[in-house]
């Protein structure tokens, strides 16, 4: 069963690899939406303007939503650090001939880090804003898709990866006996420094 899987995986991932090199402005594209910064950046940019947006009852939504993306990031870092401990997957470049349009990352390809954190941004702007919940969706969706088209990742990674980052903010959100004092502390401590 697992081979048939790891098949699987394989074959959809040098169907997706195989636009990576036919076009310039494509894998210019793929670059830019590949890089570790550029996505996570403007993620978090919109979880920045969450906790300063001054709209209703919305506020403090906004405001919670940063704060369950901030721990859904600790916690799904440690989740993969866990699993890297047990189960080592090579990149695809590892092991085959891809069209590479990324440098080679050195930890194991399962599951992937890049989806997870996009994911447990974009999960939080989602659940707080569905306007910008679904740029959001849609960014990390990019996110995640470019690492496969880049020849760095198989799409059972991102998926997996995906999964965690989305698992790791319900988590969070269903613990709310441990995230509520803290949210309060941390408003209480922003609206000190007149920074909420």
């Amino acid at each position: 069963m697992f081979n048939l899987i790891s098949g699987i995986d394989k074959t959809v991932f040098l169907s997706i690899n195989q636009f990576a090199g036919v076009s310039p402005n494509f894998d210019r594209f793929i670059g830019l939406l590949v890089n570790e910064y550029f996505i996570p950046v403007s993620l978090s940019l919109i979880l920045f303007g969450f906790w300063f947006f001054k709209n209703g009852e919305s506020r403090l939504k906004n405001k919670k939503a940063a704060i369950l993306a901030f721990i859904s990031i600790i916690m799904v870092n440690l989740a993969i650090n866990l699993i890297d401990l047990f189960f080592q997957r090579p990149r695809p470049f590892d092991i085959m001939t891809v069209n590479l349009l990324y440098y080679k990352p050195v930890d194991p390809s399962f599951p992937s880090n890049p989806a997870a954190v996009g994911f447990a941004l974009a999960t939080p702007i989602f659940w707080a804003n569905k306007k910008f919940g679904i740029i959001s969706v849609a960014l990390a969706v990019l996110f995640a898709v470019s690492r496969v088209v880049a020849g760095v990742q198989y799409p059972l990674d991102i998926l997996a990866g995906a999964s965690l980052g989305i698992a790791s903010f319900f988590l969070v959100l269903k613990a709310d006996f441990l995230i509520d004092p803290l949210f309060n502390l941390s408003l209480k401590i922003a609206r000190n420094l007149n920074l909420a």
